[in-house]
């Protein structure tokens, strides 16, 4: 019999460090790890009027939070996260860098080209704490937005929030 994949452990959310603009927004969800296809993949979720925890829609706001709602969810359900809902109503774009922080915490140099050519980023660490996650207002080319270094979204996805800004200063 073929052994499960360990669960992943995400890292605590830090409410107090995610930045205002993006508290205002009404595009929060809740979320956790699922198992599918011997793969950890992260799944989001909200309260329905009735109270019943649900899937969330990436493309549904009528399943999104505010924040403090998401983070409720997230608290009263046991579910390893919040996320953020990019929405073609909203100015931002999400870059994904997986893998890219050594265990000494140096940088890839891709990891490093990306941070520098978006200085005015919210840069934060993934859950797992290999990864860095990137908001930003821009627009994304049509084309060229996954490869395995990185993903870039602006709409119909969401992106784990930690609060677990990473110090930009010192991109290393």
């Amino acid at each position: 019999m073929k052994a499960l994949p360990v669960r992943p452990i995400a890292l605590p959310v830090m409410p107090e460090a995610i930045p205002d603009e993006l508290l205002a927004l009404r595009q929060f969800v809740g979320w956790q790890y699922e198992l599918r296809d011997d793969k950890w993949t992260k799944v989001p979720y909200y309260v329905d009027a009735k109270g019943k925890l649900r899937r969330a829609s990436v493309t549904d706001p009528g399943t999104w939070h505010t924040f403090d709602g998401a983070l409720s969810v997230m608290q009263f359900h046991g579910l390893d996260g919040i996320g953020f809902v990019f929405s073609v109503d909203d100015p931002y774009v999400g870059i994904d860098l997986d893998h890219c922080i050594a265990e000494d915490g140096t940088l890839t140099p891709f990891a490093r080209e990306v941070l520098g050519e978006f200085s005015g980023a919210y840069v934060e660490f993934s859950p797992s704490g290999t990864g860095l996650h990137l908001i930003a207002c821009g627009c994304l080319p049509d084309r060229g937005r996954k490869n395995a270094a990185i993903e870039m979204y602006d709409q119909c996805r969401f992106f784990t929030l930690t609060g677990h800004v990473y110090p930009t200063g010192s991109a290393s």
